[in-house]
């Protein structure tokens, strides 16, 4: 209250008159805005067909997925189990590969990491 600006009388009353035309002027405009544009929000049936075709493309993305993964860990284990029996000796050189390119990897990563 200490700050502020002490104006001559006619100056303040000036000030009020054009707040008073300027906060007018807005309400006018709003209330046309609101005659223009009309106040419609979608209807509950239309949120709810939303929510289920959203649920229903969710389950058939996850059903897909699912499908493949499932191939593919079959796919893995059949191999796996196909190596071991049939061919020992390239399951035991397949592990061996891998353990290498797991060290290998971890060790690039960790200079990288360190590097930077």
């Amino acid at each position: 209250m200490a700050d502020q600006k002490k104006f001559p009388p006619d100056d303040q009353q000036e000030n009020e008159k054009e707040l008073l035309s300027t906060i007018s002027e807005i309400s006018e405009g709003l209330n046309k805005l609101e005659k223009i544009v009309p106040d419609q929000s979608p209807q509950l049936d239309w949120f709810e067909y939303m929510i289920y075709s959203q649920k229903q493309q969710y389950r058939k993305r996850l059903v897909k997925e699912l499908a493949v993964f499932l191939f593919i860990a079959l796919f893995i284990v059949g191999g796996m189990l196909f190596t071991i029996l049939e061919m020992p000796k390239l399951f035991l050189m397949l592990q061996g590969a891998v353990i290498v390119f797991i060290v290998l990897y971890g060790s690039i990563r960790i200079k990288k990491q360190v590097n930077m």
